[in-house]
């Protein structure tokens, strides 16, 4: 597809229903401020025109070059420094700092007090998903149910005739607690100020990316615990907020309700002085268990920067390859010639160019340094591809 057809598409004067479907895609892949990436399997089936099973799932990353030009970008959000947006800035070494006191003056509240007042239970100890959410189990009688209708039986058990707001997936039905006391929220709830008057909530949703968005964002510097935390469990503090908790002179006592250990102890971290508990009347889940090797890093951050200390070793490796310096050539051999063969300078995925755009063939770690990448054009798009973090090879479309 030629950049002129993108920009037709971009634009859609006439605003064809068709064409709007693919308006955004069009827009970020021709805009320098968006990296637009798909999975390269997937792209070449589109490129060959075959259309059985055809897809083509793309990410799309906002650059900091969107905010150039500027002399200050001011970003508002709670949790700012749990957000996705923020992990990936800053994972890209760019600096965020908190605004001047003064813009912080008529802010509600810059944390929470009161934590005292607030009790987290939470369901289980395993991450919640909806996969886990509707594992079969036996209830108290052996009769089978599954872990969402433990959970639906635990929290009424809880509350009572308390009322509560709560919020879940759209495949849960308005009365899925069958009671008039319970209250849904809207699946986005930020900011909402009218369930103000419930003090028990309860967030039954499972929020997760895909698998293969772990993968990605694992490849940018983003750990996998860091983005389920933007994803769900900033989510879940959302729906939170909506109750009492949300006034900041509100003294009732409060109980929350959330599905996993993970997210409870998170939330609490907010609220200093909360108590975290499991929820009363679930008994005993089905876990995965800590099969495999032992946990290698202590929690996210320690992750993330074992990871970047792992890439910076690569590039010092690859900086000392390019220079034809021989030291860690000689001491370190097996890692040397790993990370060489992993280089664009020395080598690239060997794809037949009848096939694709890349010729180049791998090369030998004892090869001379003068071989390359030699990339061809087809329908005036240029094309790179990645790997994400030994994951699925991606296409970089722009």
């Amino acid at each position: 597809m030629s950049m002129k057809s993108l920009s037709a598409i971009a634009r859609n004067g006439n605003g064809d229903d068709v064409l709007s479907l693919f308006e955004g895609l069009a827009h970020r892949i021709m805009s320098k401020d968006w990296t637009v990436y798909a999975k390269l399997d997937q792209y070449e089936r589109w490129a060959q025109g075959k259309k059985a099973g055809a897809a083509l799932t793309t990410y799309s990353l906002m650059e900091p070059s969107l905010f150039s030009g500027f002399a200050s970008a001011t970003f508002a959000s709670a949790c700012m420094t749990e957000t996705t947006f923020f992990r990936l800035f800053t994972a890209q070494d760019i600096v965020m700092e908190p605004v001047a006191e003064s813009l912080r003056a008529d802010l509600r509240y810059t944390q929470h007090e009161h934590g005292d007042c607030i009790t987290i239970f939470y369901a289980a100890e395993e991450a919640w998903s909806k996969r886990y959410r509707d594992r079969s189990v036996t209830d108290d009688a052996g009769l089978p149910t599954t872990v969402l209708r433990r959970v639906k039986e635990a929290v009424v058990g809880l509350l009572g005739e308390e009322p509560f707001v709560w919020m879940g997936n759209k495949d849960l039905d308005d009365a899925f607690f069958g009671r008039g006391g319970a209250k849904r929220l809207p699946n986005t709830p930020h900011g909402l100020n009218s369930f103000q008057g419930y003090h028990n909530v309860v967030v039954l949703s499972a929020l997760n990316p895909p698998p293969a968005h772990f993968h990605f964002m694992e490849g940018r510097g983003v750990s996998g615990e860091e983005l389920r935390t933007g994803c769900y469990r900033t989510a879940v503090y959302q729906a939170v907020m909506r109750c009492s908790i949300r006034n900041p002179d509100d003294t009732t006592p409060k109980r929350v309700i959330v599905m996993d250990r993970d997210t409870a102890e998170w939330l609490a971290a907010m609220f200093p002085g909360a108590q975290v508990m499991p929820l009363p009347g679930m008994g005993v889940l089905p876990r995965k268990g800590k099969a495999g090797r032992p946990r290698e890093h202590s929690d996210a951050a320690a992750r993330t920067r074992a990871y970047r200390l792992d890439q910076e070793r690569h590039l010092l490796a690859q900086l000392d390859l390019i220079n034809g310096n021989s030291f860690a050539l000689s001491a370190y051999p097996r890692f040397m010639a790993q990370v060489r063969s992993e280089m664009r300078e020395f080598a690239c995925d060997g794809i037949p160019s009848s096939k694709g755009d890349i010729v180049t063939r791998f090369a030998s770690p004892s090869a001379p340094t003068t071989s390359g990448s030699v990339f061809l054009v087809r329908r005036q798009m240029i094309w790179d591809i990645q790997r994400c973090s030994g994951a699925e090879a991606l296409v970089h479309l722009g």
